[in-house]
């Protein structure tokens, strides 16, 4: 069903971005916009192998597989720690949840940073080698993106608590070096710091913005959570607050909502693990109830998540389709080297291949045409962060083409001169 999706799903905002970096990685560069790259490159890497493997089209298929393999993982761990009949039914449960179910269609790093950070869990329960080498998707799921120190804190408290041999810890240390450090040099070669990323100007504003996260962005997150979930969670954290994933499950949970309400830009995506620990501490305090029982708590979960999580995968998904056609009419037309300006100038930049940037502010924006040399306008009715001045400014500049449809339209204008 991801994968069905995903095929027909629009690139939205930052997906362009990361298209756009991993398809410079298979010409040898890490490139956005003729400029170096500046996010992690863990989720582009990976999505270069998959476009490498199927072709343009493989971005699509990043997300959904590491939402599959993630569900797996949850499966495994529930078993584990409950059985495998609850840990079914909670994994459906995730599966069919409206975020999880959007965030596995998109372009998104979430559904591989889930993959590694549960990945890096589940080694370190392992025991032996497997414990000495979970530092590898730990340090996999930080290059990802660099909430995985969120989610990872309790893994590293757990670490030092356990007072491992000098001798594992410096082969540990010297693994996230190796890692590391490649990426460091990189960011400090091309950006003067040594962990690059495009958001990092928002730590200036960090609580800046907590009645948006608490009133909207929390408040979604419990509508989009079955309430007998969250009940049995409660339950399952203070009837097993000396089993280790108890203990952990609190803490991602807790540690991911203090963390999205203090960021200045809260979504839901960035909640998916609370809700994952959600899911696992529910199921430690059902393990012991009769199976008919449970079967009946999270089919009634499961029909409600099943027709929202559809719906708004369905309306969703289905956005920002038109800028693919517009790109992919721009690489093909108008050949040689033009400056785009657009909106949504990362998906552009993406289908097109051409140099895109962002409107201005209205009242530089004809001094920065001339300045950039710019040739080409987009107009889209998709994105929301649009300067209400494109939609008037631009009224006299001719047409070259426009893409219509029931949801949407796109509008290629020339500049004149």
């Amino acid at each position: 069903m991801y994968f069905y999706f995903a095929s027909y799903s629009g690139l939205i905002y930052d997906g362009g971005l990361y298209a756009s970096l991993a398809y410079s990685l298979l010409n040898g560069c890490y490139r956005f916009n003729n400029g170096p790259g500046d996010v992690p490159p863990g989720y582009p890497i990976t999505m270069a192998l998959f476009m490498g493997i199927l072709g343009m089209d493989g971005y699509r298929y990043t997300s959904p597989l590491f939402a599959v393999l993630t569900l797996l993982l949850l499966y495994y761990i529930i078993s584990k720690e409950s059985n495998p009949f609850i840990a079914m039914i909670s994994t459906f449960l995730l599966g069919l949840s409206p975020v999880y179910m959007e965030v596995a269609t998109r372009t998104t790093p979430d559904t591989l940073l889930l993959f590694l950070t549960l990945s890096a869990y589940i080694l370190n329960d392992l025991g032996g080698s497997f414990k000495t080498f979970s530092v590898i998707p730990a340090t996999l799921a930080f290059l990802t993106k660099y909430s995985a120190a969120v989610y990872l804190l309790p893994l590293l408290y757990e670490h030092v608590r356990s007072k491992p041999s000098s001798k594992r810890f410096m082969f540990q240390l010297c693994l996230i070096i190796m890692m590391i450090s490649p990426w460091v040099y990189w960011s400090m070669s091309n950006h003067g710091t040594p962990l690059v990323s495009h958001s990092a100007y928002l730590m200036r504003y960090i609580g800046g913005n907590i009645e948006y996260s608490l009133r909207v962005v929390l408040l979604r997150f419990y509508i989009y959570l079955p309430l007998p979930i969250f009940i049995l969670s409660i339950v399952g954290w203070m009837s097993n607050h000396k089993v280790r994933w108890a203990q952990r499950s609190f803490l991602l949970f807790i540690l991911p909502v203090i963390a999205n309400i203090l960021w200045y830009h809260p979504t839901l995506r960035y909640l998916l693990i609370a809700h994952l620990s959600i899911l696992i501490a529910a199921s430690l305090s059902v393990s012991k109830l009769s199976r008919r029982l449970i079967l009946c708590i999270f089919l009634i979960c499961a029909i409600f998540q099943c027709k929202s999580g559809l719906s708004l995968t369905y309306s969703h998904n289905w956005t920002f389709s038109l800028i693919e056609d517009a790109g992919i009419w721009l690489r093909t037309h108008l050949l040689g080297n033009i400056t785009i300006l657009a909106q949504s100038y990362r998906q552009v930049h993406f289908f097109s291949g051409k140099v895109t940037h962002y409107f201005p502010e209205e009242i530089r924006v004809d001094r920065y045409i001339k300045e950039m040399n710019v040739s080409i306008i987009i107009i889209d009715s998709y994105e929301k962060t649009t300067p209400k001045y494109v939609y008037y400014h631009f009224k006299f500049y001719p047409y070259i083409v426009e893409f219509r449809d029931r949801r949407g339209f796109v509008i290629i204008k020339a500049v004149p001169g």
